[in-house]
């Protein structure tokens, strides 16, 4: 009973040794494959040449499965790649309009209204009115001009946001400037009759910043 017993533990033992031998031998063959597709990926990326990517023809990258095949790549135009054109910056203007003859209660932007222009803050004329705007309100808040002289007024964003000045009601309907991005725009027009005329931001959460002009 001793010897069968014996005899079953010793085929135990050879059983147990030959599948140790075969996981090696198996894990030392699948070893040697990777390396083999590593040093081959590597050989086929210093291979490549401006015929194999003219033809389409890519090397396959390390760690694909096959280390002989390739990729075929397909193309539906022959143009090269080219970058969408980017936005032209806006122009600046060197100089500002000195007389205005048009309508003051004319609509913004029409061919009567005053022309407002984008201009570099250097070329701001000196006797311009020259107000800042930011969402905290106008800086100044109040001016001076003489009725029926010609009025040079330039807004100046000081910060990111949109700014609209805008004088409501009819009588200065066309007075308008938009500045964005610290931008600078100017516009020359005939101060109105004597009085005070308020302006103020038109933005929505700004209408609360207004000003006051003041025409004797």
């Amino acid at each position: 009973m001793n010897k069968k017993r014996l005899i079953i533990l010793a085929l135990v033992a050879v059983i147990l040794l030959v599948v140790l031998i075969f996981g090696l031998e198996k894990n030392q063959v699948i070893f040697n494959k990777k390396v083999a597709v590593v040093n081959n990926a590597g050989n086929n990326k210093a291979q490549v040449n401006p015929t194999n990517v003219a033809s389409g023809v890519v090397p396959a990258p390390i760690g694909s499965v096959s280390p002989t095949a390739s990729t075929t790549v397909f193309s539906t135009s022959t143009k090269p790649l080219v970058p969408p054109p980017s936005t032209p910056a806006p122009q600046l203007a060197t100089a500002v309009p000195t007389t205005f003859t048009g309508s003051l209660n004319s609509m913004p932007g029409s061919p009567d209204a005053p022309k407002q222009v984008l201009i570099d803050p250097k070329n701001v004329p000196s006797s311009a009115i020259k107000i800042s705007v930011s969402s905290k309100g106008f800086s100044p808040k109040e001016f001076t001009v003489q009725a029926g002289k010609p009025v040079t007024l330039a807004l100046t964003g000081t910060d990111t946001g949109t700014h609209v000045l805008i004088f409501p009601g009819s009588s200065l309907m066309s007075l308008m400037l938009v500045v964005s991005n610290s931008a600078t725009r100017v516009v020359t027009f005939t101060a109105p009759t004597s009085g005070t005329y308020t302006f103020r931001d038109d933005i929505p959460d700004n209408r609360a910043n207004t000003g006051d002009m003041i025409v004797k």
